[in-house]
């Protein structure tokens, strides 16, 4: 019976794409006649084909199921799925192992196997020889019996939890002596994996799971959005979700269209939820939020990109310190709870990320590290922050402030104007204070960055200004004035 090509593609669409393909079905049979003369090819039946993938499907599908919380007791034999992350071959009897999972402890395997007969040899054996010569790095499913565990391990009911591939709650190291290892597939050898390794964008893949402070971002995040929630729902907001596709509304920024597929109509992916918010707020709704998703066609900057979610919240019948005592409050909870659950840590580029916190937060709230004070956040002005900082959303924990109107004396005013009495507006800034946080650059540091930044404008810009000339004058405590 041969096989139409929307069969073949129902058939063959039931393995993984990284499998070798099954064509052994497509291959006609030769088979003898009674007679011995010749040979016909027999074709297979369906019932043949189905029954051939599925045994190939099974033999890459069948392994182990990974075991609960409740069944990690020292000598209980469970089963772990997970990567091969390092590997010690301290012997040909004795190999240790790491194996990598996700949202759990660190787990070593240990395999110990004695040489025997070849045509008898002992139990685990060929499950020593094949974690000897497994790639690392590939995904396996370990069975073997625990040998002992680290920690303070959480005996409650509810950290018992009966979910394959779940860990007990406290143990933070896990020993456990190998049975039987099944490796999912084989690791490409063509790829090296390295110490900062830094994978292209077509091996986003790979550069998310081995780049520790990615993956620890990528855990921290949705338990950041969930305080958030808690803290909103806890103040009575609502969250709504608002549609994507929108009509065209003028904002800021350009819009990303979505055409369809009537002639010259289109959607637009919104900016803001701006619109709706002010709908809701309209419909009786006291205070709306969403982690909204917004889309802005511009170009990329530090701080811009053009798709990025936002938490988004609005407020009838609110002024703007009802706002702003709501925001330092879900933001002092947020903060108590990173502490409570995450400590930072740093990474041998000097880059610090957040991770499950394995101490107790410490008593002084000043040493955690997200210092969470009893005072109301300091509240400015705008005309307060553009004359101290210069901008709108200035970072105080910088010490760069703006002091104007500096007094200068007669003789300096005469060399740098033929005026007889010339108004000099003058305002000083001093870059050279160093905090625990912040080291600011060097005089000459700065006359560099000064002169790199003056040089390319157009002359034109000072000596044509209505206003005044502008001058930057650096004074060097080192040298003469």
């Amino acid at each position: 019976m041969a096989l139409s090509r929307p069969s073949m593609r129902r058939l063959t669409s039931l393995r993984p794409s990284n499998l070798r393909p099954c064509t052994s079905f497509l291959q006609p049979r030769l088979i003898r006649r009674p007679s011995g003369v010749s040979w016909v090819p027999q074709r297979f039946t369906h019932s043949d084909i189905t029954q051939q993938l599925r045994e190939e499907w099974s033999s890459y599908n069948h392994f182990p199921q990974a075991s609960s919380a409740n069944q990690f007791v020292n000598g209980q034999t469970v089963t772990v799925h997970g990567f091969l992350s390092q590997r010690r071959i301290s012997s040909k009897k004795l190999i240790f192992a790491n194996v990598q999972v996700d949202n759990g402890p660190s787990i070593q395997v240990v395999s110990h196997s004695e040489p025997g007969d070849e045509s008898n040899p002992p139990p685990g054996h060929e499950a020593h020889l094949a974690l000897r010569a497994l790639p690392l790095h590939s995904p396996v499913a370990v069975t073997g019996t625990v040998v002992s565990q680290k920690g303070d391990r959480d005996l409650s009911a509810s950290s018992q939890r009966d979910i394959p591939g779940s860990f007990p709650k406290g143990v933070t190291h896990l020993e456990i002596s190998l049975q039987n290892i099944q490796p999912l597939n084989a690791f490409p050898k063509d790829i090296i994996v390295s110490k900062g390794v830094q994978f292209p964008p077509s091996a986003r893949h790979l550069q998310i799971r081995f780049d520790e402070a990615l993956q620890a971002r990528i855990r921290a995040r949705p338990k950041i959005g969930h305080e958030l929630r808690k803290s909103l729902t806890d103040l009575n907001f609502t969250e709504v979700e608002t549609p994507i596709l929108f009509k065209s509304t003028p904002e800021g920024a350009r819009e990303f269209l979505v055409p369809t597929r009537r002639a010259g109509l289109a959607y637009a992916l919104p900016q803001s939820p701006q619109q709706y918010k002010q709908i809701l707020m309209s419909s009786g709704i006291r205070g709306y939020y969403q982690f909204a998703r917004c889309f802005r066609d511009e170009d990329l900057r530090a701080d811009r990109q053009p798709e990025f979610t936002q938490l988004d919240l609005e407020m009838s019948f609110a002024t703007g310190q009802d706002v702003m005592r709501t925001v330092e409050s879900i933001m002092k909870d947020l903060m108590k709870s990173l502490n409570s659950q995450f400590e930072l840590v740093q990474s041998d580029t000097k880059e610090r990320y957040p991770v499950p916190r394995r101490t107790p937060p410490s008593s002084d709230p000043s040493s955690n590290p997200w210092p969470v004070s009893d005072k109301p956040f300091p509240r400015i002005t705008y005309e307060e922050a553009m004359s101290r900082f210069g901008v709108d959303k200035p970072d105080t924990r910088i010490p760069f402030e703006i002091t104007p109107n500096v007094p200068l004396p007669e003789s300096f005013t005469s060399m740098i104007s033929p005026l007889p009495s010339p108004t000099i507006e003058t305002f000083l800034f001093t870059p050279t204070t160093t905090t625990s946080t912040f080291s600011s650059p060097s005089i000459r540091d700065t006359t560099t960055f000064i002169h790199t930044f003056l040089s390319p404008l157009p002359p034109a810009l000072f000596s044509l200004n209505p206003n005044g000339q502008t001058a930057a004058l650096i004074i060097d405590n080192s040298k003469p004035l």
